[in-house]
């Protein structure tokens, strides 16, 4: 196994990316929440698993400040996927991979949802959204017209858990 820390520039910014490489076919691309970061025990165990299930996994370390949380979630969107698409072309050029998997906590999921769920892959592409913004319309409606194959993970305490838009 190898791990490899590696930082890229966006825009002048610099993003860093972890990369734990097994050597397999799929690879698993994780989006962490606002102030919910991989150690935390969703993560961890996320990643053991699909470690333990033979996929390479890349943990992408952004952060945002509140001044942009405070943006439109269509700005919010538009931030969050030009990082994440510019981190996951990085990695494509170095790997060829045959299938994918997103997983996606709160913000994280944001860019899964209202960019890459909207997007027609060439592979076997899986979603994992752990407590998804459903609140959000746009949001939901993009979980609604979507075709990839998504699981959804939300508890009934959850802020954002909403009965009628679960079923």
């Amino acid at each position: 196994m190898k791990v490899n820390q590696r930082t890229t520039f966006i825009n002048e910014k610099e993003v860093q990316y972890t990369h734990i490489e097994i050597g397999s076919p799929v690879v698993c691309f994780m989006f962490s929440g606002a102030g919910y970061t991989y150690e935390k025990p969703l993560f961890y165990y996320s990643t053991m698993t699909i470690l333990q299930n033979q996929y390479d996994v890349v943990h992408i370390h952004y952060s945002y400040g509140q001044d942009v949380i405070k943006f439109p979630l269509e700005d919010i969107t538009k931030i969050i996927v030009n990082d994440v698409n510019h981190i996951i072309t990085k990695v494509f050029k170095n790997q060829r991979y045959q299938e994918m998997v997103f997983l996606g906590k709160s913000l994280g999921a944001i860019p899964i949802i209202n960019g890459l769920m909207k997007i027609d892959m060439n592979m076997n592409t899986k979603m994992i959204l752990l407590t998804p913004l459903l609140k959000f319309d746009s949001i939901f409606e993009a979980l609604l017209s979507s075709n990839h194959s998504a699981l959804i993970v939300i508890g009934e305490k959850d802020p954002y858990y909403i009965f009628r838009k679960i079923q």
